[in-house]
């Protein structure tokens, strides 16, 4: 039996940092999540160990799009190192992805960000990891990340930008890309452990990690 509409949002919104009925959760609403909220101020230097995180992946700046594939938007960095480094989503190919809309306000997020971290790092080579935060501080991502032990690197979006191309309510949201560019799978809300987070990677991109 399909569910009404209404049910739907309902259902995506008690699964994300999205609130019903217009309570928003947003920056600053989400109380800290015991020892892993970072102890010092965001963006502080003693939060970011040099080299934490890795270089953002490196995107196709050709104008071909990828039909059902990511949006064609540009966003900087969280973390660009030395350049101010833009990454063009729907250039995103080559290599299957893993895609993260986080926020470090969002709660759910806060609770799975250490589990993609960890099968981030068994991935290595054969799948790809980037995190969107959205209406978010850099800052204040950036010392979550250094908290947290996340390595791999994000995109800003401080405006929502991604809000309406991706289909976020409120993070997370965990999209799957294969190496075409194509989305082909999509989690609403957190995806749960390492274990199932490894099982939706071979389920929908096909690659085993270890």
């Amino acid at each position: 039996m399909r569910l009404p509409l209404a049910a739907v949002v309902v259902a995506a919104l008690l699964a994300s940092c999205g609130t019903v009925s217009g309570t928003a959760s947003g920056p600053g609403a989400s109380a800290p999540l015991g020892s892993a909220t970072p102890s010092t101020s965001p963006g502080s230097p003693s939060t970011i160990v040099d080299g934490r995180l890795l270089p953002c992946p490196p995107s196709d700046t050709s104008p071909a799009l990828a039909a059902g594939g990511l949006p064609d938007l540009s966003l900087p960095c969280l973390d660009p190192g030395a350049g101010a480094q833009q990454v063009r989503l729907a250039g995103l190919r080559g290599k299957p992805l893993v895609l993260s809309v986080w926020a470090s306000w969002c709660e759910p997020c806060r609770t799975e960000l250490p589990a993609v971290a960890e099968v981030a790092k068994a991935a290595g080579d054969q799948v790809r990891f980037l995190g969107v935060d959205v209406e978010d501080q850099p800052g204040d991502a950036r010392a979550l990340a250094g908290a947290l032990g996340v390595r791999f690197n994000s995109v800003q979006d401080p405006d929502g930008a991604t809000k309406q191309e991706l289909g976020w309510i409120g993070p997370p949201l965990t999209l799957f890309v294969d190496a075409g560019g194509h989305v082909v799978g999509r989690t609403i809300g957190s995806v749960g452990d390492a274990a199932n987070l490894r099982s939706l990677i071979r389920k929908n991109l096909g690659v085993s990690v270890a």
